[in-house]
């Protein structure tokens, strides 16, 4: 895939298209390439900017759009695949004004005719039946490719939530757990960018790169950053930490703001126990801080839980992860380690509601803590 782009349009099959009418005119590759020299090239580093094409032909601006992308922002997302996944779902929009021109978009944006092929941008689509009278509860019907998975008929909205939740088979789950009336787990985690890092180039969207040691120095503490499993732990001077300085000498675990795709069954968080005087980047949000180191060993052996995984997955839908996608997990008394089948029996779950959590959320790949799990979920 990553010489996809550049290698097999030789020559490039859009360059050679001749317009099919008067309002439907093919721009050349070469003229887009030089339209998009006029925009400020930040843009093509910043993973938050989007691009919509309103009236795509041949789907030459959103394709040479993507492989700017795919340059620009190899060093805040390394890995490959996560980098066409963040572009290609959250980045490129496009509005074609015939089907055959949107199929000859899509061919040129991801190489398949249909946006369900081998490369294809995870999804689905919600849509309501709105009767502007009727307060009352709504018919959901759930769709598995296409066949009807189940139906319900219950609240569009449970009693204090703002999020639908998808899944008419968590329902009674997230009633059970929340009649327990108990805190949320998204009071102890911190917002974005805990300890002030995310600082940017005057007039840009790049972001100013922190400096820092790879050994211990007087007066710093560590440092966690993009790409510190590869490269170890960083050290950092303490007076360069701007904000929640209160947060650096405490026992507390790092969670990625952004990991797995919003897929139940293929997600899993992987926390980091930090060093107790430490810090990390806007990559990481804080969790806790906890009394005890025992407290900290207790909270992380509950976020290993299936339970705690399928809670979250009634919120979180994609791969960014922010405090509100932990809304619906309470918290536990962390004096005290736990399991599955301890909170099973703490929140007396019948055997369908355990039947959801088991078969939907992945087998357990647990790590020792401190960052050395089967993969890298930084970004």
């Amino acid at each position: 895939m990553s010489d996809f782009y550049t290698n097999t349009y030789n020559p490039d099959v859009l360059s050679c298209l001749a317009n099919l009418s008067n309002d439907e005119v093919f721009t050349p590759p070469d003229i887009v390439n030089k339209m998009l020299d006029m925009l400020p090239q930040e843009l093509f580093g910043d993973r938050n900017a989007m691009f919509l094409d309103p009236a795509c032909k041949s789907g030459v601006f959103l394709r040479e759009i993507a492989k700017r992308l795919l340059v620009g922002l190899e060093n805040e997302i390394p890995d490959l695949q996560e980098r066409i996944g963040h572009i290609f779902r959250k980045q490129l929009y496009g509005i074609a004004i015939t089907e055959m021109t949107s199929l000859l978009s899509r061919r040129s944006v991801y190489c398949s005719k249909f946006p369900n092929g081998k490369y294809s941008i995870k999804g689905g689509v919600c849509y309501f039946l709105w009767d502007r009278d009727n307060g009352g509860d709504c018919k959901i019907v759930s769709h598995l490719d296409n066949d009807i998975a189940n139906e319900m008929t219950r609240p569009l909205l449970e009693e204090g939530c703002s999020t639908l939740i998808r899944f008419n088979s968590a329902i009674s789950l997230y009633r059970r757990v929340s009649g327990f009336g108990e805190k949320s787990f998204a009071e102890i985690i911190s917002a974005n960018d805990p300890f002030g890092f995310d600082v940017r180039v005057e007039n840009s969207y790049r972001r100013v790169k922190p400096t820092y040691a790879l050994k211990p120095f007087a007066n710093s503490v560590c440092f966690y950053y993009n790409g510190w499993r590869n490269d170890g732990i960083g050290y950092i001077e303490r007076s360069k930490i701007v904000k929640n300085p209160e947060l650096i000498d405490t026992h507390k675990i790092l969670i990625p703001k952004a990991w797995g795709i919003g897929n139940i069954s293929n997600d899993w968080l992987n926390p980091i126990k930090a060093e107790y005087s430490s810090c990390c980047t806007e990559t990481y949000l804080v969790v806790g801080t906890f009394n005890t180191e025992d407290e900290m060993n207790n909270a992380y052996s509950y976020m290993q839980t299936k339970f705690f995984h399928a809670l979250i997955s009634l919120i979180k839908i994609s791969q960014n992860t922010m405090k509100k996608a932990y809304t619906f997990v309470p918290i536990q008394n962390f004096t005290e380690p736990w399991t599955d089948e301890k909170l099973y029996a703490k929140y007396g779950l019948t055997n369908d509601e355990v039947s959801f959590i088991e078969n939907m959320v992945r087998p357990i790949e647990l790590n020792d803590g401190n960052g050395n799990d089967a993969e890298d979920d930084d970004e």
